[in-house]
């Protein structure tokens, strides 16, 4: 289902996160997808964690009702139904 309202950066960690789904996704892999070369210079865990909060705000507007995307302390997230 085509959601509304996401940035390119959201839309390329949300396809990431697609493309592994049930699998861990680190936060270097998120950083690379947002920020594409400059990830890996320089990128705050705080930044991907606003990027996946603004995410799972956009699914609930978007009618998903449930936060399908599970924090993994320390290491990234998985996509799971």
């Amino acid at each position: 289902k085509l959601l509304i309202g996401l940035t390119d950066s959201e839309k390329a960690v949300l396809e990431l996160l697609i493309k592994h789904h049930g699998q861990l996704v680190s936060f270097d892999d998120c950083a690379v997808a947002c920020w594409q070369d400059s990830a890996h210079s320089s990128f705050s865990l705080q930044a991907i964690a606003k990027v996946i909060q603004r995410i799972r705000e956009k699914l609930r507007k978007n009618g998903i009702i449930f936060d399908p995307i599970f924090t993994v302390r320390k290491n990234g997230y998985i996509l799971y139904d």
